[in-house]
């Protein structure tokens, strides 16, 4: 019961003390609130007027403002918000020394620039395309706007590239970039907004044949035939050029040309070590401007010398002698030139009737020892093929006269005929001539001529008081070649036989 009792009198008492405190005045907390003269949104240049007043209503006689990021949004003195740039910021108001704030945020969009096009950006080279640009939440003001490409090779803008749709036009390249700028005047300064439209231009490609599997190598004076084709471009390009740079000892000459292919030969003027090379350019002209987005060419060609064909390839002459030799590519086709003869040993041998562009000459041969003979085909007056011709000169060797059949064992009865044939051996030019030691007039005539090697007699009637017999001699005169070797010789110039 005491229990009870006690319990009931704390019970009244926390009763009447909660209803003592209700009725009590109770003290408000204070602080700021900040509104704006319009939304927290903000684009960049914009400005927003912040206002301020205490949460218990009491005025604010003055306040300082401080942006905890003025990169993007700043505040003046007076509570003015600049948009500086795109993000957020918290402008805080601060009074009474510090003890009263209040914040207020705001965000700031940048502008932003659209591009659009009315086909796709896939182009070939000689299109023209249209651009349309949008500058999205910008402020109101004066809008400049300015284009460019990334690579002027393949596109370039072509007009209005001061305004939002400018014309571009693909000139070569695999693509390029085109940005898009727009300069928007606002109090604070002047911002700006970009943005790029990528456009792939199809190249130009060409390819390089030859009817000739091997392209890196090139034979002296013998030009190889090349072709290259405009491969994707049906038509070729407007105002079309084909031209070629090259290496310092091969010569390119075209044959033919078109929008689409162009046909020439390449030939290698001299041998040399070096690696050679050669490119070709395709130009074209488009809107009043000359490119060249098309190149192909070999690198690395190795020259070698062609081969020739001498005959007589080695020759043996005896004083006075001559020979003629004629000089021939192996290959069917050399290229525009012309052969020379030349010999370093002009005392053993002459040189003579060269004719340089059969490839011909006469070698005579002036006194006895071994001499060489250069022959080369000149491209350009470079040599771009050779060959030697060994020349062996012997002595002077008198000739062996022998007469078939022989005379001394021949018998006639009248009318027979007998042919007797003079030889010189070696043989060598010179005239024959024949006479008769007839020791019985008339017992033989002689048919035909006695100024060949040959001669025909005929038995005449035999008569007893006579021997019945005669002698038939044949002399051989030396003449030119062999008649200059016998006097360089000291020799005799008339051989006999009977």
């Amino acid at each position: 019961m005491r229990k009870t009792f006690q319990s009931r009198r704390w019970a009244a008492a926390l009763l009447t003390l909660a209803l003592v405190m209700s009725l009590a005045p109770m003290a408000l907390a204070d602080g700021l609130t900040v509104t704006s003269n319009r939304g927290p949104d903000l684009m960049i240049g914009e400005t927003l007027q912040l206002t301020v007043k205490r949460l218990t209503g009491s005025p604010v006689s003055s306040a300082t403002w401080e942006s905890n990021n003025p990169s993007v949004a700043t505040v003046d003195t007076s509570g003015q918000v600049t948009a500086v740039s795109d993000g957020s910021a918290i402008i805080t108001a601060s009074a009474g020394g510090g003890s009263l704030t209040g914040t207020y945020q705001v965000n700031v969009t940048a502008p932003t620039v659209t591009i659009t096009s009315p086909s796709s950006s896939e182009m070939k080279i000689g299109d023209e395309r249209q651009l349309t640009a949008k500058l999205n939440d910008a402020p109101s003001g004066g809008v400049t706007w300015s284009w460019e490409s990334s690579d002027n090779k393949a596109v370039v803008i072509k007009s209005g590239e001061t305004t939002a749709t400018p014309t571009i036009i693909a000139v070569g390249g695999d693509g390029a970039t085109i940005k898009a700028t727009a300069s928007i005047n606002v109090a604070g300064g002047t911002i700006t907004a970009s943005n790029t439209y990528n456009v792939r231009v199809q190249p130009l490609e060409l390819k390089l044949t030859s009817k000739s599997d091997d392209t890196s190598t090139l034979e002296v004076g013998m030009p190889k035939r090349f072709y290259v084709d405009v491969v994707n471009y049906s038509g070729g390009l407007p105002n079309f050029q084909w031209s070629f740079t090259k290496s310092g000892e091969i010569k390119v000459e075209k044959s033919e040309e078109n929008s689409t292919q162009y046909i020439f030969d390449v030939t290698a003027t001299k041998q040399t070590e070096l690696r050679q090379w050669f490119e070709i350019t395709y130009k074209y002209t488009i809107d009043g401007k000359e490119y060249d987005d098309a190149k192909v060419g070999v690198n690395g060609i190795s020259i070698i010398r062609p081969e020739i064909k001498l005959d007589p390839k080695d020759v043996t002459l005896t004083i006075g002698g001559t020979v003629k030799l004629t000089a021939k590519p192996t290959e069917t086709v050399i290229g525009d030139g012309t052969w020379s003869f030349t010999t370093q040993q002009g005392s053993f041998i002459a040189i003579e009737d060269v004719d340089a562009i059969n490839g011909t000459a006469v070698i005579k041969a002036k006194r006895s020892g071994m001499a060489t003979v250069l022959v080369e085909f000149l491209v350009d007056g470079d040599a771009c093929a050779w060959d030697e011709c060994s020349v062996t000169v012997k002595e002077f060797e008198p000739p062996q006269i022998a007469i078939t059949p022989d005379p001394g064992g021949n018998k006639l009865v009248e009318g027979q005929e007998l042919t007797l044939k003079a030889a010189a051996n070696p043989e060598m030019t010179g005239d024959w001539s024949w006479t008769l030691d007839p020791a019985s007039p008339g017992a033989v005539t002689v048919n035909g001529a006695v100024n060949t090697d040959t001669l025909v007699l005929e038995a005449g009637e035999y008569n007893a008081s006579n021997e019945n017999r005669v002698t038939a001699t044949a002399t051989f005169t030396l003449t030119g070649s062999a008649l200059t070797a016998a006097e360089a010789a000291n020799e005799k110039t008339e051989y006999s036989a009977k």
